[in-house]
C-alpha cells in the first residue's frame, strides 16, 4: 500500500509539498547527516514569516508522516507542542461562515458561468457540511439511493479527510433531504449530474475554481472554500440551541469522529442493507434544516 493512500488527495498534496521543501532546505544547509526529525525541526524554525498555529500544523504534519515512515521524531513532537501552546494565546483566523442565501447565489452563478456539476457540488457541500475534496471524490458507485420525487438521496462516502481507510464509520453515510418543493429544478439538475454511470469523479472542479467563482460573484467575495462547511455547522448549532436538532447529529453530518457516541464499526459491518442503516443513523434530521 502506498503511503499517499493513507490521506485524502489534498492532504497528501500538502504534506508532499512540505516534505519536498524540508528536503531541499536540508540539502542547501548540508543537514543530510542529521536525524530526520532534526532536519524537519530546523526547516520549521527557518520559517520566520509564519504564525505559530501554521508552524504547529507544519510540525504535526511532518511528524505524522515521518512516523508513518518508521522514524522517531521526539524533537519535532516537542516543537509542535510548544508552537501549539504559543498559538493558543493568539486569535485564530478562520474562514467566514457562508449562509444558505449565499450558497444559492453561488449555485446560480455556477450553472450560468461554470457548469451544472459545480452548481450541484456547491449545493451538496452545503447540505452535507462537507469539504470540497469530499465532494470531488463522489463517484456514481456510491450514490446508494436517489429519489427525485421525494427530494431525498443517500450517499455512501468514499475516502474523506477523517475516515481515510476506515470503511465502517457512522459518518460514512449521509441522507440528504430537501423540504423546499420550489427546488425541484435543482433536483432535476442533480439527477443529470449524479446519475451518470461509470463515472469515477462526478464533480471534477478544484477548490481553486470554487474560490475564483466566489471572488467573481457579488456578495461572496469574502468567502473561501471552507466557508461552506463552517456556515452549515453554524446553522445546525443554532438549530440545536432552538431545540430543533439533536446536537449529536452535527459531528455525524460533519464527518467528525465522536468517541463518546460513535457506533462501533463491528455493529455497522453486520447491517447488510446500507440504505436502512443510513436512515437509522438519522443525518436527514440535520440536512433537512440546511
Amino acid at each position: 500500500m502506498s503511503i499517499r493512500s493513507l490521506w485524502a488527495a489534498r492532504t497528501w498534496s500538502s504534506r508532499a509539498s512540505l516534505l519536498l521543501r524540508s528536503h531541499l532546505f536540508a540539502q542547501r544547509n548540508n543537514l543530510g547527516s542529521w536525524p530526520i526529525g532534526m532536519q524537519h525541526s530546523a526547516f520549521v524554525g527557518s520559517l520566520t514569516n509564519c504564525s505559530s498555529s501554521t508552524l504547529a500544523n507544519y510540525s504535526s504534519a511532518l511528524a505524522s508522516t515521518a512516523r508513518r515512515l518508521g522514524h522517531s521524531v521526539p524533537m519535532l513532537d516537542l516543537l509542535a507542542s510548544s508552537l501549539r501552546a504559543e498559538g493558543s494565546t493568539t486569535p485564530t483566523r478562520q474562514a467566514p461562515p457562508a449562509n444558505r442565501m449565499q450558497i444559492f447565489v453561488l449555485v446560480n452563478a455556477a450553472q450560468k458561468t461554470v457548469s451544472l456539476a459545480m452548481a450541484v457540488g456547491l449545493y451538496l457541500a452545503w447540505k452535507t457540511a462537507s469539504r470540497w475534496d469530499d465532494i470531488r471524490n463522489l463517484g456514481s458507485a456510491i450514490i446508494l439511493d436517489f429519489d427525485q420525487a421525494r427530494q431525498r438521496m443517500i450517499i455512501q462516502w468514499g475516502r474523506t479527510k477523517t475516515n481515510r481507510r476506515l470503511e465502517f464509520r457512522p459518518d460514512s453515510w449521509t441522507v440528504v433531504v430537501e423540504e423546499d418543493p420550489q427546488l425541484a429544478w435543482l433536483w432535476e439538475m442533480m439527477r443529470r449530474v449524479l446519475l451518470r454511470r461509470g463515472v469515477t469523479r462526478l464533480i471534477d472542479h478544484t477548490t481553486d475554481q470554487v474560490r475564483r467563482l466566489m471572488r467573481s460573484t457579488p456578495g461572496t467575495v469574502h468567502l473561501t472554500g471552507h466557508s461552506i462547511k463552517r456556515g452549515a455547522i453554524q446553522m445546525l448549532v443554532e438549530a440545536a440551541l432552538d431545540g430543533k436538532l439533536d446536537p449529536r447529529k452535527i459531528p455525524l453530518l460533519a464527518k467528525h469522529k465522536d468517541e463518546l457516541h460513535q457506533f462501533p464499526s463491528s455493529t455497522l459491518r453486520y447491517v447488510p442493507d446500507k440504505t436502512k442503516l443510513a436512515l437509522m443513523l438519522g443525518t436527514q434530521q440535520a440536512t433537512r434544516l440546511l
